[in-house]
């Protein structure tokens, strides 16, 4: 059974990087990982960033309306290093995931409807701060 968990604190307080510990973690135990991030997190382009300087590329960038499990069965297609499986998707910017079941996951009220959709990525929110 899958399992989500969830790690959430202010800006400069460390979620990025211990991101990162953990996909070190599971590579270290020769398991595969995918991690993924929000188009809109301009910050280091295509690599996830640390405040500390660590820096990884992220294997997807979620684009607003793209569907998160069609993204992941792509990529799992196109990469031969993940045929044996992935033991653990890591999303950096994971508030930008809404629930949806078609639509653009933007305010769909089948989202409401069907609690099963999938995870869709959406541009909801407008700070300067993070769409640069």
């Amino acid at each position: 059974m899958s399992k989500l968990f969830f790690r959430y604190g202010a800006m400069n307080s460390g979620k990025s990087t211990a991101m990162l510990q953990v996909a070190h973690n599971y590579e270290e135990r020769d398991q595969s990982v995918v991690l993924m991030k929000s188009s809109v997190d301009t910050k280091g382009d295509d690599q996830i960033v640390s405040r500390l300087g660590v820096t990884r590329r992220a294997d997807l960038l979620l684009s607003s309306g793209q569907d998160l499990r069609v993204a992941l069965q792509k990529l799992l297609g196109e990469r031969d290093d993940l045929q044996r499986g992935v033991a653990c998707v890591l999303i950096d910017e994971a508030q930008f995931l809404t629930l949806g079941t078609g639509g653009s996951g933007v305010g769909d009220r089948s989202a409401r409807r069907h609690p099963r959709g999938c995870l869709r990525y959406s541009n909801r929110f407008s700070n300067p701060r993070i769409s640069g």
